[in-house]
């Protein structure tokens, strides 16, 4: 796959983009520590100086061995902390558990190279600390509100990714949905679980909210020129997708496009 040059890379004026995070999910050479999560901060504190610790409920579910069909199973459950650090805006934020990283940004978001250079000096950080064996999954995401004005709405105008009707079915207008795939392309390092979904609207919109999941498993590679060579290709397919998934119709909702000099 062609990757685009920098004077290709571009961002709309209004980007429909709510969230973008990256995760990766990785195995490490030694066992999990809780003193990890104390000596990342140390190194991230200047430019996330926020931290915040949730307590996540983890269940276990384990079927007894000497039943081939047990009524109930025997569940075990025990608490888990997840490890949050915040920049001072409070717009991008790093989250830790156990043997998995994630960094997301919310509003304002500039242009995908702002975004992946400073996600993989955070991973470079996370991966000399932990020791990495290996990548077990990586996944980059991004969560796109739109809102469409309900004057004249008809879905396909807006959208070329629905669900096809027979021509038998009455006329109407379909404003709510719910629609997932999961695309698997031929030439492409990962695959992508694609869903567009009707969101809480206001009185003079319809909104929506499309979520793009492009990830891998067992990912061959541990260097951070690994890791950068796949999200930008992960990237690549998202953008493809959203220009070819959206009408030029909600494109405009978005402005201009700008491009961008790196």
């Amino acid at each position: 796959m062609t990757i685009m040059s920098h004077k290709e890379i571009y961002r709309y004026e209004n980007p429909p983009i709510k969230e973008i995070l990256w995760e990766i999910k990785v195995e490490s050479g030694e066992n999990w520590d809780w003193t990890i999560p104390g000596l990342f901060y140390s190194k991230i504190k200047e430019k996330y100086p926020k931290k915040r610790q949730v307590n996540l409920f983890e269940m276990q579910i384990k079927l007894p061995r000497d039943k081939i069909q047990a009524p109930l199973p025997i569940a075990s459950n025990k608490s888990i902390s997840k490890m949050m650090f915040l920049n001072d805006d409070e717009n991008f934020f790093i989250q830790i558990v156990p043997n998995l990283i994630s960094c997301n940004q919310i509003k304002p978001y500039t242009h995908w190279n702002d975004f992946k250079n400073e996600v993989l000096s955070i991973f470079e950080k996370y991966i000399d600390l932990v020791k990495v064996k290996s990548i077990k999954k990586m996944t980059l995401r991004y969560i796109d509100l739109i809102n469409i004005p309900k004057i004249d709405f008809k879905f396909t105008d807006y959208f070329n990714y629905y669900i096809h009707f027979p021509d038998e079915i009455p006329e109407f207008d379909m404003t709510r949905v719910f629609i997932n795939s999961i695309l698997s392309f031929k030439d492409a390092n990962g695959n992508l679980n694609l869903t567009l979904s009707s969101a809480p609207s206001k009185n003079d919109v319809y909104s929506f909210i499309l979520d793009w999941e492009y990830f891998i498993e067992d990912f061959q590679g541990i260097q951070l020129s690994d890791i950068s060579k796949w999200g930008d290709e992960a990237h690549e397919y998202i953008r493809k997708l959203f220009e070819s998934l959206l009408t030029n119709k909600t494109k405009k909702l978005f402005g201009e496009k700008i491009y961008v000099t790196d």
